[in-house]
């Protein structure tokens, strides 16, 4: 897995706070490549399209926000509008003090960006793999 980060401006503050809208829940109903997730005092939240992932890849791809790279206490079920519905906890606790990420998939590869606080500042986390 490749990781890049970078400190951002203001502007793509608004962008995260709109991704917390119903708008990436629709994006995910009409694009099954795209899911979004969130990661607060090591708790992993989110919904992802069961046309587009498996439970196991999603396990992997939400790994990003715990140290090490690993998740626990994984838990899901379906929710109202088809969406699957997730948590898991980071054993060895969060990558970061808390997050919102949004992975797309293209053709060959998942790319994941968050967007993290990191040394007084927002910044950008961007993953491929």
């Amino acid at each position: 897995m490749k990781t890049h980060t970078k400190t951002i401006t203001a502007a793509l503050i608004l962008g995260a706070l709109a991704a917390c809208t119903q708008a990436p829940v629709m994006r995910a109903l009409e694009e099954p490549g795209y899911f979004i997730f969130r990661q607060e005092e090591g708790l992993i939240a989110g919904n992802y399209n069961p046309a587009g992932y498996e439970e196991a890849e999603i396990r992997d791809l939400i790994a990003i926000a715990c140290k090490g790279d690993e998740i626990a206490e994984y838990s899901s079920g379906t929710g109202t509008d088809g969406l699957v519905v997730f948590t898991a906890t980071c054993p060895q606790g969060p990558a970061y003090d808390k997050g919102i990420y949004e992975a797309e998939r293209s053709d060959r590869s998942v790319r994941i960006e968050g967007m993290v606080p990191m040394d007084g500042a927002l910044a950008r986390v961007i993953t491929e793999n």
